[in-house]
């Protein structure tokens, strides 16, 4: 490490929500141990023109920081970060900003002046049209292994309250929002004559969301896009079994995994992998995703490793 340039890193995400996105946080905490000094610039509003109003606000914060690189988060950020021209610009684009074809031409215009780009997936290089091999790199997010760990389903039902006379389905993200389709899943669960909680992934802390990953029979995702999600490698550090739809790359992921199975869109099919997997949890099984998630060098320490060495390729 004392070879490498000293680093003052901004982060630029967005921060519309209570607090920023779990995810770049774990992240930013993991850079943080490598030494990095790091600050954060959040944005307070949505779409294009909510973020340029950002932009004086955005100056005032790097004639006061001071950072030598910035690291954006998604392409709206990306693209106000790129405005102004005094401190190298690094995005990661995270899926939504690329697979929405008018959130794409703000990332393509993003990427265009940014000095180094990080897409999560290797599919978001082609939806981009983005073969500048010198200057990108694909790195998914890492997971904090600390906090995913797998426990003993039975006992963390017990401090859920939740009854063991049902199968308890996780759907990977909220009910309320499109791209996540609820309306497939829920379709598909009300069909089954079986006992079924189907428990919704909501404003829920991270140990929360680590309770029900461990407490529940199975993870149903049925997204009709995705980048890399989180989620899926959530339920993998938990040895929670997963039935998802082939998108981003979570076949990548589960494909070769026992009692992971892929799906598309097809109700009868997600229906049948629903059968299957509930054959396998039948036999009191877990996965072994954790295994999977520490063979792909997931951890977030190992994935700021590969990030730092971009930060010190852009600066030299």
């Amino acid at each position: 490490m004392n070879d490498y340039i000293k680093i003052r890193l901004l982060v630029v995400a967005s921060g519309n929500r209570s607090s920023i996105s779990p995810f770049i946080q774990e992240q930013i905490v993991s850079i943080i141990t490598l030494g990095l000094q790091v600050d954060k610039f959040l944005i307070k509003g949505k779409g294009l023109i909510g973020y340029i109003v950002n932009f004086f606000k955005l100056l005032k914060k790097i004639s006061q920081y001071q950072p030598n690189i910035i690291h954006a988060h998604y392409g709206f950020s990306g693209l106000l970060s790129v405005l102004q021209f005094k401190v190298p610009v690094i995005i990661t684009f995270h899926g939504c900003d690329v697979n929405d074809k008018k959130e794409r031409f703000i990332s393509k215009l993003a990427a265009f002046f940014a000095k180094h780009v990080i897409f999560v997936e290797e599919g978001m290089v082609k939806k981009m049209n983005y073969f500048n091999k010198n200057n990108y790199a694909v790195i998914p997010c890492g997971i904090n292994l600390n906090d995913f760990l797998p426990e003993n389903k039975t006992v963390v039902r017990v401090r859920l309250n939740w009854s063991s006379e049902y199968y308890h389905v996780i759907f990977a993200s909220a009910f309320d929002i499109p791209v996540k389709n609820a309306k497939l899943a829920q379709m598909v669960i009300d069909g089954f004559n079986l006992p079924i909680i189907f428990h919704e992934l909501k404003n829920l802390t991270r140990s929360e969301v680590r309770d029900y990953l461990n407490a529940g029979d199975f993870l149903l995702l049925t997204s009709i896009r995705e980048g890399s999600p989180m989620v899926i490698k959530e339920a993998l550090a938990c040895n929670c079994p997963i039935v998802a739809t082939d998108v981003g790359d979570i076949r990548k992921m589960i494909s070769n995994i026992p009692g992971c199975f892929i799906t598309s869109l097809d109700p009868n099919d997600v229906k049948e992998k629903i059968l299957e997997e509930i054959k396998f949890i039948n036999s009191n099984q877990r996965i072994k995703g954790r295994a999977q998630i520490e063979k792909m060098n997931l951890s977030n320490n190992m994935i700021v490793e590969r990030i730092n060495e971009i930060y010190q390729k852009v600066l030299s």
